[in-house]
């Protein structure tokens, strides 16, 4: 199922509570089981996830995996929550989704390739493990949704 097919809430609808550390982390785990068919790139991407949540913040690996941490505010948050929830308040702009006023649903590998970018910050300066990504997707697979 793409995320095109899985859009059945409507722009003025409210969201539902997720959570996508766990979404991310099931997929990274569905990736290794066999459950989900992936490339061999996907593949060691989620290795490396799985890896790295055994491994977080010790001394030799001070990221940790989705922590929760303050805005300017003081609000808290958590990183992988609020880059992929924010992705889900966007509407479809084109197309019958678009027409219907259906909001933007992120599927499994969509939610690991945004949580595994933001979802990794250091223990001490909490700045994110990765300031770059590069995503190769083929056509036809809801990646123009999160350019």
């Amino acid at each position: 199922m793409t995320a095109a097919t899985n859009t059945s809430r409507k722009a003025s609808g409210p969201s539902e509570v997720k959570d996508y550390a766990a979404i991310a982390t099931q997929y990274a785990q569905d990736v290794l089981d066999g459950r989900t068919p992936a490339c061999k790139w996907v593949q060691l991407a989620c290795q490396r996830h799985m890896r790295d949540l055994a491994r977080q913040g010790t001394p030799e690996f001070p990221y940790v995996w989705n922590p929760e941490l303050q805005d300017a505010n003081g609000k808290p948050y958590r990183p992988a929550a609020r880059i992929c929830g924010f992705v889900e308040l966007m509407p479809h702009i084109k197309g019958d989704w678009a027409a219907r006023g259906e909001l933007v649903r992120l599927e499994p590998w969509q939610v690991f390739c945004l949580a595994s970018v933001f979802g990794w910050v250091h223990m001490v300066t909490l700045k994110r493990r990765f300031k770059k990504a590069d995503l190769f997707v083929p056509r036809k697979n809801a990646k123009s949704t999160k350019a």
